[in-house]
């Protein structure tokens, strides 16, 4: 299937549409297109939604690929090496009351530009009208995502669906409600999936990702009610406890709808759950778990960094850095039923640990997604131990310490979405896609809505069949705590950890820590295969991270504020 990136070239034309008037003497340049005539022509269409499309951020990249894992940082997955990447900076560059700093998602410039496509392009007589329908509802697709990314920091926003005029009344308009915008992108989102195809382009919206995302947004909306008290602010925050059964439902359905198109599977082609796990993110050839991808091509100038960057040291030219805390590794149990939950009094310094017990023996997605000491990538081993102790043979490969890089900041370097077939990899090559949606969440998002609809056999099994494709043994009950474990283990380093802690009310208390990492001493002397002595760190120094109850929602800051005086602040700024 083509791309979305074989057609970011087409994109480029946006730049040269002009609107022709009078004032021009009535004639087009001849090197612009004039928009009238873009909207005669199907390719030309599709080129500047095409346009639309990469101005959407469906991944957060802060202005550089090495800003990849901020989301991980905020929500206690993982940190970044640096304390001069965004990671770090969103980390402690805490909202005040003058804005939401690197939190801050406020994109009607994107707004305007949809709308404007949105209104020309059902006005349009020329087109076949089946063309209009789907390009419309593409773009419809990509408004809701920006509403929804605002919804979700802001609470109540303004809800603009046509271009507005240039009026200065008209610019100064007030926040909608967050019921509001979560019952536009209901509505919204059912009227896109009616009118996209079931199969589409690799890269562009489909009917079931149209599903996907509302089954995403209805759980939000469902948690809000559930969790997030009383409705706030005269309306505009929070969302009636009494009718989250209705949000609960319709995540349910949504979901529903995926999963009986049998269109999507859970990716199952290596009989090894840990190679399946790593295969899942990087085979592109007849993937079934898939719904909706961001697509990456190096060769053809879109790729990325990450491999680059996110190896070990000793495998790339930057590397190591994307560094797991210890506390997300505690989430993975091991396969034999045992708590991942170590008592941290026997990392002591004294005692010795068998690190293929400690570590290799846990969930399978833990290994496919975290480098530990002794991990094995591209016929090598990666070592993480910072010294050793005893005497070492002559013979060894075990070197007297590993790469600084290795085990300077936690111990663990993320392993997930890093191809081990991409060697020495070159910064902006990789060609790795990065998943917005697949089949695994919509499996989740049901068995969540279910367990909240007192559906708790069903929700069971929908856990269990996640659980079967890692390797994991069957739970036996269903719970609150084990379904929200489950989607963080699953879903790991996939920008869902923070914003899942946000809609369940729980972020203040798991958020505001010091988070922890390992220091590994490798023993020579030692025996039985119990060569690590292990002692537990501060993983960001003495800098807790923080999140105050006021977090549940962002801040518009008082420049924004100043621009719109009908914009209400929201509480605690």
């Amino acid at each position: 299937m083509k791309k979305i990136t074989d057609i970011i070239l087409f994109g480029l034309l946006s730049l040269l549409f002009v609107n022709c008037s009078d004032d021009f003497l009535d004639k087009s340049p001849k090197s612009l297109i004039s928009e009238v005539d873009v909207f005669k022509d199907p390719n030309l269409v599709d080129a500047l939604l095409a346009d639309l499309y990469s101005r959407t951020d469906f991944q957060y990249q802060g202005g550089s690929n090495h800003n990849l894992g901020a989301w991980w940082q905020i929500g206690g997955e993982a940190r970044a090496f640096g304390p001069w990447q965004d990671p770090w900076q969103i980390t402690y560059n805490l909202p005040d009351e003058n804005g939401s700093r690197k939190y801050d998602y406020w994109v009607y410039g994107n707004i305007r530009a949809y709308n404007d496509f949105i209104q020309k392009i059902e006005s349009n007589e020329i087109l076949d009208p089946e063309i209009i329908k789907i390009k419309s509802a593409e773009a419809k697709f990509l408004r809701a995502w920006c509403y929804f990314e605002m919804v979700r920091r802001f609470g109540g926003v303004p809800l603009i669906l046509a271009p507005q005029d240039k009026d200065v009344d008209d610019l100064f308009v007030a926040r909608n409600s967050e019921k509001d915008i979560y019952d536009y992108l209901d509505t919204e989102l059912e009227v896109i999936a009616e009118a996209l195809p079931e199969e589409t382009e690799a890269g562009r919206v489909n009917k079931y990702a149209a599903y996907t995302f509302k089954s995403r947004v209805m759980l939000y909306a469902a948690s809000v009610g559930e969790f997030g008290g009383s409705v706030q602010l005269d309306g505009l925050l929070g969302m009636n406890s009494a009718e989250a059964d209705e949000y609960w439902q319709k995540a349910y359905n949504a979901a529903q709808s995926v999963i009986l198109s049998g269109k999507y599977a859970l990716y199952n082609k290596n009989s090894d759950p840990v190679q399946n796990y790593i295969n899942l993110f990087l085979d592109e050839s007849e993937n079934p778990e898939p719904i909706l991808s961001v697509l990456f091509d190096g060769a053809a100038g879109k790729g990325h960094m990450y491999d680059n960057i996110g190896m070990p040291m000793g495998f790339a030219s930057w590397n190591s850095n994307y560094n797991p805390y210890l506390e997300m590794v505690e989430y993975f149990d091991f396969v034999d039923g045992r708590s991942g939950m170590i008592d941290r009094a026997e990392f002591n310094g004294e005692n010795h640990w068998d690190i293929h017990d400690l570590f290799g023996k846990r969930d399978p997605r833990f290994r496919a997604s975290v480098f530990y000491p002794e991990s094995q990538f591209q016929g090598q081993t990666v070592w993480m131990h910072q010294k050793s102790v005893g005497t070492r043979p002559e013979d060894s490969e075990v070197p007297t310490a590993g790469p600084n890089r290795n085990w300077q900041r936690t111990g663990f370097i993320t392993r997930k979405r890093i191809d081990e077939n991409h060697v020495n990899p070159i910064a902006g090559y990789s060609s790795t896609d990065y998943h917005v949606f697949r089949y695994a969440e919509v499996l989740l998002n049901k068995a969540e809505a279910a367990f909240y609809l007192n559906k708790s056999g069903e929700a069971l099994a929908l856990v269990n069949e996640v659980r079967a494709r890692a390797g994991m043994f069957p739970l036996t009950e269903i719970t609150e705590e084990l379904i929200r474990k489950e989607r963080q283990v699953e879903l790991v380093f996939e920008d869902q950890r923070f914003w899942d802690l946000r809609r369940w009310r729980t972020a203040y208390d798991e958020l505001n820590r010091v988070y922890k990492g390992l220091v590994f001493t490798y023993d020579f002397d030692a025996t039985d295969g119990e060569n690590y002595i292990i002692t537990v760190k501060n993983a960001d120094g003495s800098d807790p991270h923080i999140f105050e109850e006021r977090f549940y929602y962002f801040p518009f800051g008082l420049g924004r504020i100043s621009d719109n005086p009908n914009l209400v602040e929201n509480p605690g700024y």
